[in-house]
């Protein structure tokens, strides 16, 4: 199977977003079907307040990696 990557300036866990819904669907289904899926987006995750990426993903136990771009 090929590894997958979406790559999004919007952010891929905002529960307020339908493309995002449908996008987080879609990698999931393909991960049930041993998939190699990566997602890289932002951590905003509310348009009308920003939402800090790192607890929510602790709080999913989510593994992650976060780093600085130039």
């Amino acid at each position: 199977m090929s590894d997958w990557l979406f790559a999004s300036c919007h952010g891929y866990l905002d529960p307020s977003s339908g493309a995002a819904l449908a996008t987080r669907d879609l990698l999931e289904l393909l991960t049930s079907r041993s998939v190699d899926c990566r997602v890289l987006s932002t951590g905003v995750l509310d348009y009308d307040q920003e939402t800090p990426l790192k607890p929510f993903l602790e709080a999913l136990e989510v593994p992650f990696r976060q780093t600085r771009a130039a």
